[in-house]
């Protein structure tokens, strides 16, 4: 009995310290090189242009601040976040539940507004022109925040100054919603020029949004706000003449957009950093014995990093779906034995992000779209579509993505990458180049 008993005691002393064995090697063993490089991509500090679009953002639900205090009052926000965090209990989880801006106490907050039109819906003009009375009332309330909205174009980028936190802290994205009715409105109103104006100007802050954010939220605002106004915009100038003229602002609205400006390396940067905050909160006793701060940021930057890579580019160069690479998330590795939590966290992450390229992708294969049409309205003569088509400039006509004419001959389309968006793009043609 006694000698069975020591043959058990032994037995389970050999397993734990076979157990400790493992998870000691496990967490010493060095990160491979591979993730190593992705963290270190991940952590580049990339130049933006222009001037950071974020604090007339984040405080564009406010009437009345003028654009000389807008930097002070975010300045304020970010102190007043950045202490709340760092009262917070080291074990607290998922940081500052709630967070008001000083502005709510010293503005008035804009009028609220029925919601009449979406980016992703079609039919903004139709829904304005049936209800054109009630639409006029709700935006009378609106023209300050719509000046605001306008006013976004004049900067260049966006960056979140606030401290990285699961509890990210994001702007009223939502209010920019308001604008497209507003556009569609002057256009029924027989204020065409001005909504022409409007949709150019709002697609230009739809870029910036899109192609030079730190932020995958508003990459994805951006990519929704540019199909919604490029849509509403081929609406309006299907009821348009093919001379009617266009706004200087237009042309550079829907030039071609280069690969960069399609990749979404820089959102994920803000991805990875908020990803690294959210370990933060693991890290500690005991569940620093089941997670690797750094492994684990290791391993998720590999899932993370692939649109900085070279492939990633030269796809979107040569317009070819943007596939993220295998990597491996097998849980029966070496590395994960000593972090069980972090292998878990990693292998979630990667299959998260697989569609957002691709929307990327469709927003400016509709950039392409209109800018097509806007060549085609400077031809002269009254030649076969088709013909007009085959002479489209470099930057239009590349790709395996073709431009083509809708068999009922009524609008220009290309197919669609991100399938949850649908089949195709399509803009519709005006009088003189749609088919009778």
């Amino acid at each position: 009995m006694l000698k069975g008993m020591r043959w058990l005691v032994q037995g389970l002393s050999t397993v734990v310290l076979l157990v400790v064995a493992v998870w000691a090697v496990s967490r010493l063993w060095p990160q491979n090189r591979a993730q190593r490089e992705a963290v270190a991509l991940l952590e580049q500090a990339a130049p933006q242009p222009g001037s950071n679009a974020f604090a007339r953002l984040w405080l564009l639900g406010y009437d009345g601040i003028a654009d000389d205090r807008l930097d002070a009052l975010l300045s304020e926000d970010v102190a007043l976040h950045r202490q709340a965090l760092a009262a917070l209990p080291a074990d607290a989880y998922p940081g500052v539940p709630a967070f008001e801006s000083v502005a709510a106490r010293r503005y008035e907050p804009v009028a609220g507004m029925e919601n009449f039109c979406s980016w992703r819906e079609p039919g903004c003009l139709r829904k304005v022109r049936l209800d054109e009375t009630r639409v006029a009332a709700a935006l009378e309330g609106q023209q300050a925040l719509l000046q605001r909205i306008a006013r976004l174009a004049q900067d260049g980028h966006y960056r979140n100054p606030f401290a990285p936190d699961v509890a990210m802290l994001m702007p009223p994205f939502q209010l920019l919603t308001r604008a497209l009715p507003a556009h569609a409105l002057a256009h029924v109103q027989g204020r065409s020029a001005e909504a022409l104006q409007g949709l150019c100007t709002d697609t230009l802050t739809a870029r910036l949004l899109m192609s030079h954010s730190d932020s995958l939220v508003a990459a994805m605002i951006g990519a929704a706000m540019v199909e919604g106004n490029a849509a509403l915009l081929g609406d309006v100038l299907a009821e348009l003449p093919r001379q009617y003229p266009l706004p200087d602002v237009c042309h550079r609205a829907f030039v071609p957009a280069m690969a960069s400006e399609l990749a979404i390396c820089q959102p994920m940067r803000g991805e990875f950093a908020l990803s690294s905050a959210a370990i933060g909160h693991f890290s500690s006793w005991p569940q620093g014995l089941l997670l690797d701060r750094e492994k684990t940021r290791g391993r998720i930057a590999r899932q993370m990093a692939w649109p900085c890579g070279k492939d990633a580019l030269a796809a979107l160069a040569d317009d070819r779906p943007v596939r993220a690479p295998a990597v491996s998330t097998s849980r029966w590795q070496l590395e994960c034995a000593a972090n069980p939590v972090g292998c878990i966290l990693s292998a979630i992450a990667g299959p998260a992000y697989a569609d957002y390229p691709l929307r990327l992708q469709d927003a400016g294969a509709h950039l392409r779209l209109v800018a097509a049409l806007l060549w085609l309205r400077e031809q002269p003569g009254d030649g076969p579509l088709e013909t007009l088509l085959a002479r489209l400039p470099a930057g239009l006509a590349d790709g395996p993505r073709k431009i083509r004419v809708s068999e009922d001959g009524r609008s220009l389309q290309l197919d669609r990458y991100g399938l949850k968006q649908g089949a195709v793009l399509s803009v519709p043609l005006p009088e003189g180049l749609a088919r009778p």
